[in-house]
């Protein structure tokens, strides 16, 4: 059975790291990983919701290793650099 509705989502977090300790090309890396880990929840919950409100099945995302998903982009765009 197949979906026919096109939704597009944008989720937006606002992180504030306290510690000057660490350089900012280690805080981008932090929070690339860990912010998409805590937003991705929300946006499954949003995706879910907003589907599950018509006539057809809603749509669930899938639970997502981030840090691994994130490293593999990261490979895959090194090596075709």
């Amino acid at each position: 059975m197949s979906n026919s509705f096109y939704l597009n989502c944008k989720v937006q977090g606002h992180f504030i790291f306290n510690n000057d300790e660490f350089p900012e090309e280690e805080k981008v890396k932090f929070f690339k990983v860990n912010g998409v880990s805590i937003l991705f929840p929300y946006l499954r919950s949003l995706v879910s919701d907003l589907t599950s409100k018509g006539s057809e099945q809603p749509v669930i995302l899938p639970t997502m290793n981030v840090a691994q998903m994130i490293k593999d982009q990261e490979e895959k765009h090194n090596k075709y650099k």
